[in-house]
């Protein structure tokens, strides 16, 4: 096994941004040194809490979590170096190196835990995603809501200033019946949809629908069925931009075990029957009957 690691072409994590300089690991430390400020960057191998590898974009990296409490992540590694730096850790330092799965489901409701100095997002089981609390600048909250500022990076052109998380209340948290804007009946047209409410009533052409979403809750008993419109009803001086219905199990019907029949179906296929039924009528008659010209032969004939 080799005494020691290097790799010239990696990158740090400092204040939200991927620094690249050069990283050794030995038996004692862990080093970095930033390639554009020369400052470098020592971790001792005893304060090392665990350690993971984690997906990056295009690569893999290094996730280490000391017993003080702080994150420090590395970036840029090649595909081939994964087992070679897993051996480095368990025989230099005994830890094994696991993979920290992450969530890509892409919500943004879950739940926040502080670990240490880091508060990490987890949806369900796997973490969304994790921010050293030495990146924050200022922590502000409201009545529902909680603000994080961060410290700003002159290094780099495009910065995050701010976070907002919303805590609902026990009310808000529950059926989501209990905050609808309002209730409405929905009637569907080949060109047109409508909805006609206690006070209120939307006739929305199909033309102002731009896309169609169908979004689990995290109740995982229902359904939210979203109507993104441009341009936008209104309410008063509000614009509405989405419409959003809850749907439930029972309203997945399912076709083949439906007992009762559908009325206007029933209709439709009767009226068919009828049409058919008169159309085979008249199917009897021969071209021989039809002849305009035989009224006209007779009148000619009497005269």
């Amino acid at each position: 096994m080799e005494a020691f690691l290097e790799y010239n072409d990696v990158q740090a994590e400092i204040k939200g941004t991927m620094v690249p300089g050069r990283l050794k690991m030995t038996d004692q430390n862990i080093i970095f040194k930033n390639s554009k400020t020369g400052k470098v960057e020592q971790l001792a191998a005893n304060d090392i809490e665990l350690v993971n590898f984690q997906k990056f974009i295009g690569s893999w990296g290094l996730r280490i979590f000391l017993k003080n409490g702080t994150l420090h992540r590395y970036g840029g590694f090649k595909d081939g170096e994964q087992e070679k730096v897993a051996k480095f850790f368990k025989s230099s330092y005994k830890k094994d190196m696991l993979e920290k799965e992450l969530s890509l489901k892409g919500w943004n409701w879950g739940t926040a835990k502080f670990n240490g100095a880091v508060l990490s997002f987890n949806v369900g089981s796997n973490t969304a995603f994790e921010i050293p609390l030495h990146y924050v600048s200022q922590c502000n909250t409201g009545k529902n809501e909680v603000t994080l500022e961060f410290h700003q990076n002159d290094d780099t052109p495009v910065s995050l200033m701010e976070m907002r998380f919303h805590i609902p209340t026990n009310e808000m948290a529950g059926d989501i019946d209990s905050v609808e804007a309002g209730r409405y009946d929905i009637k569907v047209f080949q060109t047109f949809f409508q909805l006609h409410g206690k006070t209120f009533d939307y006739k929305i052409p199909m033309s102002t629908v731009l896309r169609l979403f169908l979004l689990p809750h995290k109740d995982t008993r229902q359904m939210f069925f979203v109507v993104s419109l441009d341009p936008p009803i209104k309410q008063g001086q509000t614009r509405y931009h989405y419409l959003d219905k809850a749907l439930y199990d029972d309203d997945f019907g399912d076709s083949d075990t439906e007992k009762e029949p559908d009325a206007y179906l029933e209709r439709v296929k009767a009226e068919a029957k009828e049409r058919d039924s008169g159309d085979s009528e008249d199917s009897d008659s021969t071209d021989e009957d039809f002849n305009p010209d035989k009224n006209r032969e007779s009148d000619v004939a009497e005269e």
